[in-house]
């Protein structure tokens, strides 16, 4: 009785697994979808793609991998960029070290400036945690192309290590505003992030730059780090004085 009632179990175990591959390739065909609405939320993809962005099981990771590793070739571009996309929004809420490392080797793979630049904005919105090697991003950072590069070193805001860091404050200063304005820009955005109080000297000086967008988002990062850096005090304050009581 207990062989048989396990094998049962297993049954609808893997029923329910095919159920939810099944959705997902389902979500995917409607995230492709070409019509043309006048109003966004009567668009078919439009609707698929707030859908994927619901989405929470974690059981859908290994699936989405599966389906992943069986897609190649631009004629199945299309379908791993919906795919990307939904995994992508899944790691920002279950950052799972094996498909981050997954998501990350896929990014490498893929050629297509386009398809490559979404995946790193999905790369910027995950906790990524300190052991996963960042080579790729790093890489990336050097890139030819100036929307790939700029979108790496945003993406490096996604691990709070000294290497990141590092790379991010080596952005910052950069002394060529007019040539490097990019990289300067989304480097203060990813310190934003990743960055503290020890920062807001390095971001200073690029208050006095002639380049707006610079020395604009300089002004609100500093603003954020400075807020940031006496919440902290504050609480380590509070929990000083519970200790004191």
């Amino acid at each position: 009785m207990g062989s048989g009632f396990t094998s049962i179990v297993c049954f609808f175990m893997r029923l329910l697994s095919r159920l939810k591959e099944a959705y997902l390739w389902h979500l995917i065909d409607q995230m492709n979808r070409k019509e043309k609405y006048s109003v966004s939320s009567h668009d078919p993809a439009w609707r698929a793609h707030r859908k994927a962005e619901k989405l929470d099981d974690p059981e859908y990771l290994p699936l989405l991998k599966g389906m992943i590793s069986g897609l190649s070739g631009t004629e199945q571009q299309e379908i791993r960029s919906a795919a990307y996309f939904i995994i992508g929004k899944l790691l920002a809420k279950r950052p799972e070290a094996e498909y981050i490392a997954f998501y990350i080797d896929q990014i490498a793979a893929e050629a297509d400036q386009q398809m490559i630049c979404q995946m790193l904005s999905r790369i910027a919105e995950i906790e990524i945690p300190t052991s996963q090697p960042m080579d790729t991003i790093i890489a990336l950072t050097k890139d030819a192309r100036w929307q790939i590069r700029d979108d790496a070193i945003y993406a490096l805001g996604s691990q709070n290590s000294d290497q990141c860091r590092a790379l991010l404050r080596s952005f910052v200063a950069l002394e060529d505003h007019e040539e490097h304005s990019g990289e300067i820009v989304k480097a203060q955005a990813a310190l934003m992030r990743i960055g503290g109080s020890e920062d807001v000297d390095l971001l200073e000086k690029n208050l006095n730059s002639e380049v707006d967008d610079i020395r604009e988002s300089a002004v609100f990062v500093i603003k954020a780090l400075r807020e940031r850096a006496n919440h902290h005090e504050f609480e380590d304050q509070s929990v000083q004085r519970k200790g004191d009581h």
